[in-house]
């Protein structure tokens, strides 16, 4: 798995932005040619948002990613900055574009198997049908992964395994801890559950097969 990200700094508004993206998720200002940001400079701006983090009392434990792997902050972070771009934007072929550019960008961030470990998440839904259970968990605010089926992936949770038992002993709004990994998506780069282009921007919800799950 990869654990680098390479950011640019908006020159209007000092946010950090994922290199795959040309414009400021924040201002919508777009990326300086040919230049490239100093390594201290974007220290600076991560020390800066976590004395930000710090004092606010308002903050979900999910979105504090300096507790996070640094995967799982770079994950966020992606989906995050491409779902800003797409609501700041009305021509239909640059969402099309953005959603092209978080599937390139989302898949770089892994390698190999697209498996990740010990992510930390709420649990929003619980669900069961016949010999089988599914699970949503809430990696920060409208970003979800899931266990289902769709795309012809079937990452569902049957009874007898290791998974089941633990979903029996879980409620929602449990904090959990996840290993397990992504499917392939030739349209999202990682396997999206969305019917449309607008949900799987807006509110993404991204298939996973849970390997390991335990509740802190």
């Amino acid at each position: 798995m990869a654990e680098d990200v390479s950011y640019w700094i908006c020159t209007s508004c000092r946010t950090a932005v994922l290199k795959e993206f040309s414009k400021c998720s924040k201002c919508g200002n777009r990326r300086p040619i040919l230049k490239r940001v100093a390594p201290l400079a974007i220290l600076a701006v991560f020390i800066a948002a976590g004395i930000v983090a710090t004092h606010s009392s308002k903050q979900e434990p999910a979105l504090q990613q300096s507790t996070m792997p640094s995967l799982e902050a770079a994950f966020i972070t992606a989906v995050r900055q491409a779902s800003d771009q797409y609501a700041a934007t009305h021509n239909p072929v640059e969402k099309t574009e953005l959603r092209r550019q978080r599937a390139v960008t989302l898949q770089s961030l892994f390698k190999g198997d697209l498996g990740f470990t010990s992510w930390t998440g709420k649990v929003v839904s619980i669900s069961s049908s016949g010999p089988y259970a599914n699970v949503a968990i809430s990696l920060s605010d409208g970003i979800q992964v899931q266990s289902g089926g769709a795309g012809g992936f079937d990452t569902r949770i049957y009874a007898g395994t290791p998974i089941y038992s633990d979903l029996r002993t879980l409620q929602i709004g449990d904090r959990v801890v996840i290993s397990g990994r992504f499917l392939p998506s030739p349209e999202d780069g990682l396997a999206e559950t969305s019917l449309t282009e607008k949900g799987s921007m807006d509110e993404p919800s991204f298939l996973i097969l849970i390997t390991e799950m335990s509740h802190p």
